[in-house]
């Protein structure tokens, strides 16, 4: 998969529309949308790192490390936020008309909500077109059930929506495992700001790089203690800037 990118913190960042993603999407690939909050786990998290340097297309979810490129590197990103990525993806023919979509979702509750959500959007879901995700060894992030059932089944894509720093190292373990191609789509929680389980993020809020203001003023004992300590990647991107990021291994 070849698009154009700047590469930040040793990564290959996307740069163009959101439409251009969604129709590379369609070739197949790891496709991630790493938060800023996992981003600053970049010195401590290789597995989480290996993913990313690996992936087939990095957005530029971040609004917080678009802001620090523009103040420290003088680079503007091109932001794609995994939720607009997926709304639009969500709106496209050619996977609303696909072969097979697979839905990994982290709880039965959740599973039931997305499933509801997207039948009502005109999606034809049967028993077979999600999976629970159990709760993954951070230590060792595989899944022998998930790897067969893809294998088996073999859908045109497959969309992780679970916790970011797992989902990245699971994608990349099924990319390397499979001996087809599919779309493997990381884009975490952006599926729950759609359906309404996260509170949503206005279109200015988004656009102003500001989506993490929301969360925060929607659920502050669960957003504010995370963008805390994304506080850190502001010092990779001015010590390392477009080189790749040290890394000591998970901690």
């Amino acid at each position: 998969m070849k698009h154009n990118c700047k590469k930040i913190l040793g990564l290959r960042f996307f740069s163009g529309t959101t439409d251009d993603a969604v129709l590379l999407t369609h070739k197949g690939g790891l496709i991630l949308a790493p938060s800023g909050p996992g981003l600053a786990t970049l010195s401590h998290d290789l597995p989480y790192k290996t993913a990313l340097e690996n992936a087939d297309m990095v957005l530029v979810d971040s609004g917080y490390l678009a802001l620090l490129c523009r103040i420290f590197l003088r680079k503007r990103l091109t932001r794609i936020s995994g939720y607009k990525f997926l709304e639009a993806l969500l709106a496209d023919h050619s996977f609303q008309t696909s072969n097979g979509i697979l839905w990994v979702n982290p709880t039965p509750e959740e599973d039931r909500v997305n499933r509801e959500f997207l039948t009502g959007e005109g999606f034809s879901l049967n028993k077979d077109s999600s999976y629970i995700a159990p709760l993954y060894d951070q230590n060792n992030i595989e899944d022998s059930t998930l790897l067969k059932r893809i294998q088996n089944e073999k859908p045109d894509y497959v969309i992780l929506n679970i916790a970011g720093n797992i989902q990245e190292p699971l994608g990349y373990y099924l990319k390397r495992n499979l001996d087809y191609t599919p779309a493997i789509i990381c884009t975490g929680a952006a599926i729950a700001f759609i359906t309404g389980q996260q509170a949503g993020i206005p279109d200015w809020a988004d656009r102003l790089f500001l989506g993490w203001l929301a969360r925060c003023v929607a659920h502050p004992l669960k957003f504010i203690p995370r963008y805390i300590k994304a506080a850190s990647l502001a010092l990779l991107v001015m010590k390392y800037g477009e080189n790749s990021v040290r890394s000591r291994g998970r901690e």
